[in-house]
């Protein structure tokens, strides 16, 4: 976008079309291992149910916080996170995205090789909250196998965000 097109829309651009600066991101995070339990503070790029960034455009979406990832029992996987900050895919700041806070915790069981379930929830401060719940199981074949794979969520948002609180339930149900 320097050769006198336009450039790249989604950035902030001076009165000639061209982007105001050059646009990079740079990060960190400090991970520590106890046992079979992570923790990991920085600017982390998590990928949960009810919290995933988004790394489809030039710059990826990444948040600021500390996440506290857990295999302590066997089947069990526990996650545990607060972030603080949010860099957006579309602006080079350490908190382009004006956050207050995340919160989230959930986890997935392994009952056995064919039966799983996971339940999650995230808070993001005074704007929304969402619950996340899956039951997947497959069922073995002669000589392949038949998966059904159930999950909901449930988003509202505050009323502070939206005065209608609006409200937002979509079920899914797939069998692969």
């Amino acid at each position: 976008g320097r050769s006198g097109a336009a450039g790249i829309d989604f950035f902030r651009q001076d009165s000639s079309g061209r982007p105001e600066r050059d646009v990079a991101k740079a990060g960190a995070a400090l991970k520590l291992r106890f046992s079979n339990t992570v923790i990991a503070h920085g600017d982390l790029r998590p990928t949960l149910p009810v919290l995933n960034h988004d790394n489809s455009r030039l710059l990826p979406e990444s948040f600021t916080g500390t996440l506290l990832t857990s295999n302590e029992i066997d089947g069990l996987q526990v996650h545990l996170c607060r972030f603080h900050a949010e860099s957006r895919k579309s602006d080079e700041g350490r908190d382009s995205g004006g956050l207050k806070g995340i919160d989230v915790i959930g986890g997935s069981y392994a009952f056995s090789n064919t039966l799983s379930a996971a339940v999650y929830a995230s808070d993001v401060e005074d704007v929304l909250k969402r619950q996340y719940v899956n039951l997947n199981y497959t069922l073995p074949l002669a000589s392949d196998a038949l998966n059904f794979d159930f999950n909901a969520y449930r988003t509202r948002q505050d009323k502070k965000f939206d005065a209608n609180e609006g409200r937002n339930t979509i079920w899914s149900l797939a069998a692969t």
